[in-house]
């Protein structure tokens, strides 16, 4: 277990409460403080003190959330590792359930379960019955490609070692979308599986959370997403697969950036503010004045006809949907 910490000395003995009292599985806890301005490395000796699973790598200067996370990696010689922010939890008996996935499917190298958010205390856990959803590896990229929002992401994530040190670890010129770079290179040499049911972990959401602070536009985080699936691409040989997957890509992103702008449109938003988003998808898709979306923009933009403005509804209630239908399946099911 690698648990990552800047500035969060208030949250890390909940967050390292949640592995240690993990029943049916044996931990070990990495704190990596990140030369925190708190307390936190006062409060991670407290806890190496009191007990002999947890250990302590202490930056002298501030490395940055991908460093960090690759500190602690390169140190793992456990079977399984999950990176664990100080601000998360793991939910009750999370890591057995996982644990009992892979060690049943030795080809499956990531296993995941559903996240829950929550502000203030943390959520009381929900049983469930337990079953599993499982893919190739090429399947689950493909249907990532499809989803555009990535299925996962990091408390959630139990990883085989030795996957982990195969593929290498995080990319820091991923600096947002790092995680989906990852899933889609574990994804690239082992079948994934997913943990249906019970919550697997819980996801503290506030105001000094990185994924609040850190690419808050629409371009920056659809953008940076694009950029992953781009990596991945990357180091795919040339042909009708790989072009495939390019094109979901594009349709994917092209449909929520204007998803996102016929909203900002529809809510009375000037022009000028969604004019990057609009540039965005003409670099994404040169053509898109054949899209549906792309109408349905201009549509409203214009002020068009009863019959245009009608049609342009009808894109945007169709997008949302497919949105719901995303989130149902992904909710059941993991993708």
């Amino acid at each position: 277990m690698v648990v990552p910490c800047y500035n969060y000395g208030r949250f890390l003995p909940d967050c390292v409460d949640s592995v240690l009292g993990q029943s049916g599985v044996q931990v070990r806890v990495t704190v990596v403080d990140d030369a925190s301005t708190d307390d936190s490395a006062q409060v991670a000796r407290r806890i190496v003190d009191a007990d002999p699973r947890v250990r302590l790598i202490r930056h002298e200067t501030n490395a940055g959330h991908i460093a960090t996370y690759n500190d602690g990696l390169a140190q793992v010689d456990s079977d399984y590792v999950v990176l664990l922010s100080a601000d998360d939890l793991l939910a009750p008996g999370a890591l057995a359930r996982a644990g009992a996935l892979l060690e049943a499917h030795p080809s499956v190298g990531l296993a995941y379960g559903r996240p829950r958010d929550f502000q203030g205390a943390p959520p009381g856990f929900r049983p469930r019955a337990v079953d599993w959803s499982l893919w190739q590896g090429s399947r689950w990229i493909e249907l990532q490609f499809k989803r555009g929002n990535s299925a996962l992401f990091s408390p959630e994530a139990v990883v085989r070692t030795s996957v982990q040190h195969a593929v290498g670890y995080y990319d820091p010129r991923q600096p947002h979308a790092g995680d989906v770079d990852m899933w889609l290179r574990i994804a690239s040499v082992s079948d994934v599986g997913h943990v249906n049911g019970p919550d697997h972990a819980f996801r503290r959401v506030h105001g000094a959370a990185m994924s609040q602070n850190h690419f808050a536009t629409m371009v920056g985080d659809v953008g940076q997403r694009v950029e992953a699936y781009r990596a991945h691409l990357g180091r795919l040989d040339p042909g009708p697969a790989r072009d495939h997957l390019e094109a979901v890509m594009i349709d994917r992103a092209v449909e929520e950036a204007l998803s996102w702008v016929i909203g900002r449109v529809r809510d009375g938003a000037p022009l000028a503010e969604v004019e990057p988003a609009v540039q965005f998808v003409h670099e994404l898709d040169p053509r898109v004045e054949r899209r549906g979306g792309w109408r349905a923009f201009r549509a409203i933009a214009d002020g068009g006809s009863p019959w245009h403005l009608g049609a342009a509804w009808t894109w945007r209630h169709s997008a949302d949907l497919r949105d719901r239908l995303r989130w149902r399946t992904w909710n059941r099911w993991g993708m």
